[in-house]
């Protein structure tokens, strides 16, 4: 499974239970450029709403800014202002998919 979502996220398509969504670019370059080494920052961050321990966050990156709410997450590309939005715990799991593969190669 972890080589689709890689192939997936490059494509801008996120397969998961809920079925399958379509995404701009916005989520393979947040996902390229932003979510180095380990992700922790990111993964701490979408934890601590999703747990209720903080509210909304808004955490920048080098190509994307991301604002986290308990329900969905809005992906800002800081360069041409295009924006996706993305259930929050879609991107949760999708970043540790993406870690994971990282983690192989």
């Amino acid at each position: 499974m972890q080589k689709w979502v890689f192939l997936f996220a490059t494509l801008g398509i996120l397969s998961c239970n809920s079925g399958y969504f379509h995404f701009t670019i916005n989520i393979s370059m947040f996902l390229n450029s932003d979510i180095q080494g380990d992700g922790r920052e990111y993964l701490r961050e979408i934890e601590n709403i999703l747990n209720g321990i903080t509210g909304k966050r808004e955490v920048s990156g080098n190509i994307c800014t991301i604002e986290i709410s308990k329900t969905s997450t809005k992906i800002i590309d800081n360069f041409s202002e295009e924006e996706s939005i993305v259930n929050t715990t879609d991107l949760k799991k999708l970043i540790e998919e993406w870690i994971a593969i990282k983690n192989i190669r």
